[in-house]
């Protein structure tokens, strides 16, 4: 235990010994693996804030946390303010919001243009409360329970606001009237009165009006607005879905329930698919680094071996000599990670306060423990191995080799 106490005290002796003449060296390496580890954590960090971005669009203008659908073999949910008055009382439930859905389509007269989308029956406070739609209003206004003869319609079924150019649209503002063309009720003339937008085409299809204008626009009675298409349910918490499930589960609702989770599955597999590319941008960072800390370490012994050679016969052994060059390259590993933290950090923060555009939206880079310290980890692996393997083979010369054909 003495002996190998001694070893490494010498082998760290002889590696600060090499590094504090080095500073142009070690900084030109903490250059490159501080930007290998930003290459990784930025590029994902970037996909993981798209992720997150699409996932609460689509959960607070889609699905909710949990979406509550009608039975196998039902086109409803039937005795929905029943069902609420359940659900309203189960912890980590913050709103409810039930969903009529009706098919139909805007029609206009004069271009003759048609435009197929769904309208939503909804209680517009409730509504307010469980998604982001009046929140992303960009002309206009949101329905309200007064709303006498209003629509709201997303962005996607205008020319103006539309970010599709292969779906039809009409060219309509608030204000104007729009004809509606609804399934054996005929074609019924309805003001916009307020169009959303959330750059986000599937949530954008949609129409709402309030219960109190459908009772009229489309002859409907109380008893008929006591059913739902589905019923959105937003918890206080995002992650804690499953919970609530359980104990929705419990009640014996005659429904099947859904998490976001399930519902979003096709979005899970494209920003998954994204991260393949984050990988890949890690590996050659790791590769990169790899391959700084080899070649500096196997020149600067070449530059040595008579040096290496001397120490050798004045009696250290190859084992302290071989700690001494891992050392370096566990030095060198570290002043790249902490680099590499710190170039992350100031790129985050300032895409923080100003987020990169893309066409789905702003997006905001989200940084995970998880990822920094596995990338972490991985480049300080990758540099303790590249100080072994560039010194191994080296050290094990004969002493009069190194020190005459040094």
């Amino acid at each position: 235990m003495y002996k190998k106490r001694n070893e490494l005290k010498v082998a760290v002796f002889l590696a600060w010994k090499n590094l504090i003449f080095k500073k142009k060296t070690i900084a030109m390496i903490a250059a490159i693996i501080g930007l290998g580890f930003l290459s990784a954590t930025f590029s994902s960090s970037v996909i993981t804030g798209l992720r997150v971005m699409i996932e609460d669009k689509a959960i607070y203008s889609l699905t909710g946390n949990i979406v509550l659908e009608p039975p196998v073999g039902e086109d409803y949910i039937t005795n929905v303010k029943e069902i609420e008055k359940k659900i309203r009382n189960i912890p980590g439930v913050e709103s409810i919001d039930p969903r009529l859905a009706v098919g139909a389509v805007m029609y206009d007269p004069v271009t003759r243009e048609k435009v197929p989308f769904t309208l939503y029956i909804v209680d517009a406070e409730r509504e307010a409360l469980t998604t982001w739609i009046d929140d992303a209003i960009v002309e206009g206004s949101f329905i309200s329970k007064g709303t006498k003869n209003g629509i709201v319609i997303g962005g996607a079924l205008t020319k103006k606001y539309s970010i599709s150019k292969s779906l039809p649209t009409l060219d309509v503002s608030t204000g104007e009237n729009v004809l509606i063309v609804l399934p054996s009720l005929g074609t019924k003339e309805v003001k916009v009165k307020g169009i959303y937008s959330l750059q986000f085409i599937a949530t954008e299809t949609f129409g709402f009006i309030n219960k109190e204008q459908a009772m009229s626009l489309l002859n409907l009675s109380h008893d008929d607005l006591d059913k739902a298409s589905m019923i959105l349910i937003k918890t206080t918490e995002k992650g804690k879905e499953k919970e609530v499930i359980d104990m929705l589960k419990r009640l014996g609702l005659n429904v099947r329930i859904y998490s976001w989770q399930e519902k979003l599955g096709t979005i899970a597999q494209f920003t998954d698919s994204l991260q393949i590319i984050s990988k890949i941008t890690m590996v050659i960072g790791l590769i990169i680094s790899f391959g700084t800390i080899y070649i500096m370490i196997y020149v600067n012994i070449m530059q040595k071996r008579s040096q290496i050679g001397i120490l050798k016969a004045l009696g250290i052994n190859e084992n302290t000599i071989l700690y001494s060059y891992i050392l370096q390259g566990m030095f060198y590993g570290l002043v790249g990670i902490a680099t590499g933290y710190l170039l992350t950090y100031v790129l985050v923060s300032y895409f923080s306060t100003h987020p990169i555009p893309m066409p789905m939206g702003d997006v905001t880079p989200v940084l995970e423990y998880e990822l920094y310290r596995n990338i972490s980890l991985l480049l300080f692996g990758v540099s303790v191995l590249a100080g072994y393997l560039a010194s191994r083979n080296a050290v094990k010369d004969k002493i009069l080799d190194m020190i005459f054909k040094g």
